[in-house]
């Protein structure tokens, strides 16, 4: 069966699927009208469609023939040879200079290419020359456009331009450096605190797609990028519009066939059941496909697995995965709860949307935050006056910040109650020295429960140590060498500060550190808006 006849078939089966009795029957005589065949091979599956119990157990060779032959069909398609790396020293719209092919696979190519406009590297891509030409794949391509150009979030890639040149649809994205998850994956599952800190920004990145109408519909590890600033999800070239209206351009024939109910896209060992069984999706689809990332990172194996295709897809729809708790024992049980319930078989036992879900993981993070054992006695002793000046200056901070909230009142409390009041010192940790000069050395969090502040040790480097106000325990951020004026976040789980000419932010639950802007070089200070936008002064570098 040749690709084209593959397509006709596929499309036809899908179009069947959504009518029943007469009404298929009359379609499927007016849409293959001479052509017998066609339509015999369109029944045929039809008919099997029933059968597809039997189908699991069963090679799918032995099972139904024309099946077998259309993905014998696919498969040699997919793997015509291509000529991967034609374009480069190719100059795309007058503008994008094409320096080198970075990856090839069967969705495009990904070159660097350099922006002589802007003065910039950025990542170009083009769509495989063997299906450069299929209306179905170029709108595909220009689908995966519309629905990056909509979403503006840090843990997505951005796009920058879309164009044609000559035949060749191009979009010029982002140039990320790092590695995906998948090639971190091949070294070993990454440490607890990092599988917790990526699974929470996928699901962030995921979130905000939803909330745009977009299902991304392929989330796996090679699909996410770790770079040094978080991760970034890429490849929204299967992505499905969720709700009416998201894209304003009307869809095409072609998308129409693309995007339909009853149409397998995605990869395998990511899909959820009802990918697998051509139901409809939406986005508890994506919390599945997103489950089974995060057991991957958690365990290091894969939730499904299966000797071939078809045992793949059996496992998917009738096994669970192997107990989280079996493999990686060090597991909150809280986290392994969470991601079971991605990996539900039925939509309506998932998480029900990934805000509810991004919520869940944040608060496991809240609540992993570690600290060293309390301060010996002795630590408090032999302070400079120095010193002392500056402790003066966190009690009035604190102090002030009690007056605050001592006059908005305190949760449980009734109005006019008065509430207690907390005395305390605070130094620093054996060996360090409080810093200060033209920076702000310390922060108190919105919800009042830590105070971050700069010190340093015999080394002179500084970095961000971070004090629980209830106990007298704290740590160091290990992430922030030469920190400088700390600010918190509103839900008082991010600590922004400055160091290395870039502004940058840490968790509080992980210590892993991301950078925001660079350069960004500023003594006076910046401030997180609920809004979760950080502004700072511009013209100190920023």
């Amino acid at each position: 069966m040749t690709p084209e006849r593959w397509r006709d078939v596929e499309r036809l089966y899908h179009e069947a699927l959504e009518r029943e009795g007469d009404a298929r029957t009359a379609f499927l005589a007016d849409a293959c009208r001479d052509d017998g065949g066609l339509r015999h091979e369109v029944e045929s599956l039809l008919a099997y469609r029933h059968k597809s119990a039997d189908f699991i157990e069963t090679p799918a060779a032995e099972a139904h023939p024309v099946l077998a032959a259309m993905i014998a069909s696919e498969r040699s398609r997919l793997q015509e040879p291509a000529a991967p790396g034609q374009f480069i020293g190719c100059v795309f719209g007058g503008v994008y200079e094409i320096k080198e092919l970075i990856a090839t696979g069967g969705m495009g190519e990904i070159y660097r290419g350099f922006d002589t406009r802007l003065q910039r590297i950025v990542a170009i891509k083009t769509l495989p020359a063997h299906v450069s030409h299929d209306p179905a794949w170029r709108e595909r391509f220009r689908r995966e456009a519309q629905s990056v150009s909509r979403l503006n979030h840090p843990h997505i890639c951005t796009l920058h331009d879309v164009g044609i040149e000559g035949d060749v649809q191009y979009l010029v994205m982002e140039y990320i450096e790092g590695e995906t998850l998948e090639a971190r994956l091949v070294r070993g599952r990454p440490p607890l605190a990092a599988a917790l800190e990526y699974s929470t920004q996928i699901a962030d990145a995921l979130d905000t797609a939803h909330r745009a109408g977009v299902v991304h519909r392929d989330v796996k590890p090679s699909n996410v990028m770790l770079t040094r600033s978080g991760v970034k999800v890429l490849d929204f070239g299967v992505a499905r519009r969720l709700l009416a209206g998201s894209f304003d351009v009307p869809l095409t024939e072609a998308a129409r066939t693309l995007t339909a109910e009853g149409t397998i896209v995605g990869t395998p060992q990511y899909m959820a059941p009802e990918q697998v069984e051509a139901r409809p999706v939406d986005a508890r689809t994506d919390i599945f496909a997103f489950g089974a990332v995060a057991y991957e990172m958690l365990t290091g194996a894969r939730a499904f697995r299966g000797d071939s295709p078809v045992g793949l897809i059996s496992a998917i729809l009738k096994d669970d995965p192997q107990p989280i708790a079996e493999l990686a024992p060090e597991v909150p049980s809280l986290l392994v709860r969470t991601i079971s319930r991605c990996l539900a078989k039925a939509p309506e036992d998932r998480w029900q949307t990934m805000n509810d879900l991004l919520f869940q993981l944040r608060t496991i993070a809240a609540a992993a935050q570690p600290f060293e054992p309390p301060l010996s006695p002795g630590v408090r002793r032999g302070r400079s006056v120095e010193r002392a000046a500056w402790l003066l200056l966190v009690i009035a901070s604190i102090a002030g910040a009690w007056v605050v909230s001592g006059r908005r009142g305190v949760p449980g409390t009734a109005p006019g109650q008065a509430t207690a009041t907390v005395r305390f010192t605070i130094a620093p940790p054996a060996g360090e020295t409080l810093t200060s000069s033209q920076d702000i050395p310390l922060a108190l969090s919105p919800d009042g429960r830590d105070l971050v502040y700069v010190a340093a040790g015999a080394d002179g480097i500084r970095h961000l140590w971070l004090r629980a106000l209830d106990t007298d325990r704290e740590q160091v951020l290990s992430a922030t060498e030469g920190a400088n004026t700390p600010f918190w976040s509103p839900d008082s789980q991010w600590i922004g500060f400055f160091a290395d000419n870039s502004l940058k932010k840490v968790r509080v639950s992980t210590g892993i550190a991301q950078t925001v802007v660079s350069p960004a070089s500023t003594f006076a200070g910046a401030t997180w808006s609920a809004r979760d936008v950080i502004l700072f002064p511009a013209g100190t570098g920023g």
